[in-house]
């Protein structure tokens, strides 16, 4: 089995480096040389968890706009050089805005504008870490940076037709999560117990189908047999996707190490198994 496997969820601090490192463990163990992606940039526990030891570093730089207000006359012209629509305005403010999550600083806003009231400037916009063995990546934000969206494209030509990888994305539906599932065969929408989570899953299922991808569900932070996992198996009954397993208990990143086992191995084991059969029924 080969291909981008996503794991997603609507909230922040649920399991998804948990379980994409303990799935990349499992894949390695079995001789399958996964790869790991983490695309959290702004909270990447995987500098964290022991696989990125004696990292190669690699800097990002990326042009990065600047708008001068004194000089838009806010006609507009910006917006249709723009094939991101990555640039907002607000004509009864009047107001115009970049939207950094859509932004690819590419510079075609500049074009647009007659007035000279968009600028670039060359900045250093964060981080890309490798393993000596070229088997773990992940991307760090510069602090206060907020046009990283160059970060998730350069790591997304880590990653070749062909391989493995389990990636952790970062939470949300933003236009970074959008880059970070390109070319992704599987997304696995994490869900956990809260108020919302009905309404929160199905608006990241129409969400994820929307971008046309095979997707299913898997539930953490529940007890075995209690009434949310009764709950979320009748909820994926009904939306007709697949729940690929339930675990019962969430600590902490602890484990992804492949050299280390954890406790409750086998519930990942179980899920590595679900996963390849539901893929396998895509494919077919």
């Amino acid at each position: 089995m080969y291909g981008k496997i996503a794991f997603l969820s609507y909230l922040e601090g649920t399991g998804r480096t948990l379980v994409s490192g303990q799935l990349y463990r499992i894949t390695s163990k079995a001789g399958l040389m996964p790869k790991l992606f983490g695309y959290d940039m702004e909270k990447q526990d995987l500098l964290s968890s022991g696989l990125l030891k004696n990292a190669i570093e690699e800097p990002v730089y990326a042009m990065v706009p600047s708008l001068e207000s004194a000089r838009c006359n806010f006609c507009g012209n910006c917006l249709r050089f723009c094939s991101r629509f990555a640039i907002q305005l607000d004509r009864f403010k009047p107001e115009i805005s970049i939207l950094p999550d859509r932004c690819h600083s590419c510079g075609d806003c500049m074009k647009g504008c007659s007035h000279e009231g968009i600028s670039q400037q060359r900045r250093h916009i964060g981080n890309l870490y490798q393993s000596p063995a070229s088997l773990v990546y992940a991307g760090e934000a510069a602090i206060g940076e907020q046009f990283i969206l160059p970060l998730f494209l350069e790591l997304n030509q880590k990653l070749k037709n062909g391989e493995l990888a389990f990636c952790d994305l970062p939470p949300g539906d933003s236009g970074f999560v959008s880059t970070s599932l390109m070319n992704a065969n599987l997304a696995i929408l994490i869900v956990v117990p809260s108020p919302e989570w009905k309404k929160q899953t199905k608006y990241m299922l129409d969400y994820l189908r929307s971008m046309k991808l095979s997707c299913c569900i898997l539930l953490n932070k529940a007890e075995k047999n209690n009434d949310f996992l009764k709950l979320v198996a009748e909820f994926c009954l009904n939306n007709e996707i697949k729940l690929v397993g339930a675990i019962p208990l969430f600590e902490s990143n602890e484990g992804i190490d492949p050299k280390l086992d954890i406790q409750g191995i086998e519930i990942f084991q179980n899920i590595w198994a679900e996963i390849k059969s539901f893929f396998h029924c895509q494919r077919n």
